[in-house]
């Protein structure tokens, strides 16, 4: 749906006029689906959910014509829980995005506001959650950002124009706060090179404390600048590289990331520190112009220094699996088979972690937005319906 004006505008004691175009596009996408799961707390379950394959959301963009190739740029993106029209991103009533900003086709795009890291289009693109399969195809706790869970605050982000297939990304957040100016900031840097079939992609971002505080005060224990981290530190830093070559009706995806977590927890002083290697291959088939298979394997490792149990080794294997079904231009229905095993003996769990134990004490499998299971496996099934508009 696209709401079109054509503004003029007539200066007051002045003959002339001045004319400018702009156009501002609703858009979103609502996902429903039934979700089977194996063991949520000891417990298989069927649910109603809305969060497979795309997160749901509605959106407002805009752009006004200023002249000479400028663009003046606007994004306002709400999310929300379809089973119960809850706000998403911790009650935001734009939590995805929020941003204004200018553009030009020659010198690239600043925008400033509420928005995705440099991860967010570069190497996320080489995922299987982040290209095509949606939140529950994450790697463990989204710990490497691909799945655009985490958001920043008071950010300023340049993209650069495409540059013989090279597109570049940087971007810094502010803190916001009088006499903490060199705490609780971020930056990050991306890019993506695409030539013919092949692309290749890299990122880095480095976050203090993320996850802590997300409000508009910086206190003792907190930081303003990102908000939505699924694991709370002192400190976190991603930086990943990915590649993907298309043959025929296949595109192939390769990617390695690493996520490095200082003084994990809510106190920023445990001493526990994480530090997760991930590695994913994944496939995209088009069978049809409607019909899309998906299939990717990840494996994460994660080192844990710090706790009184000295180094701890804890890994998790994934399979992924994605039938997804266009029957019309702008809705489709799908099926995911998202299967998870742990490995490792017990670990420290420091407060605020986000990794659950089994009653044993070693890692529980916890699929993305399941409950932990109280073993080592999950399996979690789910049948969708989107519309996007």
């Amino acid at each position: 749906m696209k709401i079109k004006w054509i503004a003029i505008a007539v200066w007051a004691g002045v003959g002339g006029t001045a004319h400018a175009q702009s156009s501002v596009t609703l858009y979103g996408i609502i996902n429903q689906a039934l979700t089977w799961s194996s063991n949520q707390g000891g417990h298989s379950a069927v649910q109603l959910t809305g969060n497979g394959e795309y997160g749901s959301r509605w959106g407002l963009k805009g752009v006004e014509d200023l002249g000479g190739g400028y663009r003046a740029i606007f994004t306002l993106e709400n999310g929300f829980n379809p089973v119960n029209g809850a706000l998403g991103q911790n009650n935001r009533m734009f939590g995805r995005q929020a941003f204004v900003g200018l553009s030009h086709p020659r010198y690239g795009t600043l925008t400033f506001g509420r928005q995705y890291d440099a991860i967010v289009g570069t190497l996320q693109t080489m995922t299987s959650n982040g290209a095509w399969g949606g939140v529950m195809f994450s790697h463990p706790y989204d710990n490497d950002n691909t799945d655009d869970f985490l958001r920043v605050n008071n950010s300023v982000k340049y993209t650069s124009p495409n540059i013989h297939g090279f597109t570049g990304i940087a971007m810094y957040a502010f803190s916001n706060a009088a006499g903490d100016f060199a705490n609780n900031r971020m930056w990050s840097l991306g890019g993506i090179y695409t030539n013919g079939p092949f692309a290749i992609a890299a990122a880095y971002s480095l976050y203090d404390r993320p996850g802590v505080n997300t409000t508009t005060t910086v206190n003792t224990s907190g930081a303003i600048t990102c908000c939505d981290a699924p694991i709370t530190s002192k400190r976190e830093q991603i930086a990943g590289i990915g590649a993907s070559y298309v043959l025929g009706a296949a595109k192939f995806s390769v990617m390695y990331s690493n996520a490095i977590y200082n003084n994990v927890g809510t106190t920023l002083t445990s001493g526990i520190n994480y530090r997760f290697n991930n590695y994913e291959a994944n496939v995209r088939y088009t069978i049809s112009p409607t019909l899309l298979v998906g299939v990717a394997y990840t494996y994460t490792s994660n080192s844990i220094t710090g706790g009184s149990q000295g180094p701890t080794q804890v890994h998790w294997h994934q399979v992924n699996l994605l039938v997804d079904e266009f029957i019309s231009k702008r809705t489709s229905v799908y099926a995911e088979l998202i299967w998870m095993r742990t490995g490792g003996g017990a670990f420290p769990r420091p407060t605020g972690g986000p990794i659950p134990a089994t009653p044993s004490g070693s890692p529980a499998a916890q699929i993305e937005t399941m409950l932990p299971s109280t073993s080592r496996n999950q399996t979690v099934v789910s049948i969708g319906l989107v519309h996007k508009f």
